[in-house]
């Protein structure tokens, strides 16, 4: 696990499967997109490719705003395209339709 810069925290990454993508190479596992934590003092953010870990640069408030919106849009529209077939979710969806006119 990779040490969290600033507070010394181990940080155990998951993959969230409406966002992330792993690959595998002889040189190591590699993670897309970044892994940011913003709960965190450090507010550390880093990429993992080829097994090395890329540190990034630290955030403003807004930036972490517009990566949490951005990360909520490509969840919202994986599962959509997951559950798109699935007639309790075009029900659902009719529904909430109709309550927030």
């Amino acid at each position: 696990m990779p040490a969290l810069p600033g507070n010394g925290e181990r940080d155990a990454p998951f993959l969230r499967a409406a966002s992330d993508s792993d690959r595998h190479d002889p040189l190591g596992p590699s993670l897309r997109p970044s892994i940011g934590n913003w709960q965190r003092p450090c507010k550390s953010h880093y990429w993992v490719d080829r097994g090395k870990i890329e540190w990034s640069a630290e955030w403003t408030p807004e930036q972490i705003a517009a990566g949490r919106a951005a990360e909520e849009r490509r969840r919202e529209h994986y599962y959509a395209e997951l559950y798109a077939g699935w007639w309790w979710v075009r029900i659902w969806r009719w529904l909430k339709s109709i309550m927030s006119s």
